[in-house]
């Protein structure tokens, strides 16, 4: 499982329609019980003549099938001027292909994105539409117990909080909530992320704190899983297992072993 941050929080989201449902409670949007919800179709241009791809779409559907509402993720990691033209159009289209009440929410990745996206979009119809910005004023700091209740969202809250003082702590957290409910693409994914957003002494913390060192993690790609749940004394996060244990290097080369000096012709000058 290889992809951005932004594809991996999108993920996280359809995958874990509760991590949305409690956010949107927390910001005052009251969505049907998680258990309700499945992925839909994110290509909203079936009834449009452009293209409009939200980056999730969750629908949440009663017993007998009958659509009680429905809501639109979108991950902004930066600024982009092309939004507030295209998400009303999400908005409506989605409304007019479901008949029924659909709520856009983004999910902000820094204070500035947060307050960008906080804007009210003015239409020329009088109207206006105002999406419910998920962003690091509103992304919760999870306890032990409760991130160990909602690991996807301690996940999330992790990466959206990579840059605060309390990172590690945070991370920690999570890292031990998802090692014992998420499965083991996901939790190397959510660790490679976690500290590649990190600065370099909360990475360098959390290298140790995992029982590496720095130039084992430096590229999360080259030991891209982590497994074990032992963590230190006072120290509440797991211990990182290292995939590719280093080795002498006449272990990795044989041929190191059996070569003489590097120039078998230069006399010794004893």
């Amino acid at each position: 499982m290889r992809c951005t941050l932004h594809d991996a929080i999108a993920d996280l989201l359809g995958r874990h329609p509760a991590t949305l449902v409690a956010l949107a409670e927390r910001a005052g949007v009251r969505l049907p019980p998680a258990a309700l919800a499945e992925l839909a179709d994110t290509d909203l241009s079936q009834t449009a003549p452009v293209e409009l791809r939200a980056d999730r779409v969750i629908v949440f559907r009663d017993a007998r099938r009958r659509v009680l509402a429905a809501a639109i993720a979108e991950v902004q990691g930066r600024r982009d001027d092309d939004k507030p033209y295209v998400w009303p159009a999400y908005v409506a289209t989605l409304r007019a292909r479901l008949r029924c009440p659909v709520h856009l929410f983004v999910v902000a990745l820094t204070p500035a994105v947060e307050r960008w996206a906080s804007r009210r979009i003015e239409l020329e119809t009088g109207s206006a539409l105002w999406p419910t910005v998920l962003g690091p004023s509103r992304m919760p700091r999870l306890e032990e117990s409760e991130a160990a209740e909602a690991w996807a969202l301690a996940v999330l809250s992790a990466l959206v909080h990579a840059r605060a003082p309390d990172a590690l702590e945070l991370a920690g957290r999570a890292l031990l909530a998802a090692s014992a409910r998420a499965d083991e693409e996901e939790r190397a994914l959510y660790f490679n992320l976690i500290w590649t957003r990190m600065n370099e002494p909360a990475r360098a913390a959390l290298n140790m704190d995992f029982g590496g060192t720095r130039s084992e993690c430096r590229s999360p790609k080259r030991n891209s899983s982590w497994i074990g749940l032992e963590p230190r004394a006072g120290v509440a996060v797991p211990r990182r297992a290292r995939l590719h244990p280093r080795q002498p290097k006449d272990a990795r080369n044989p041929a190191l072993a059996t070569k003489g000096p590097r120039n078998p012709c230069r006399r010794s000058t004893s």
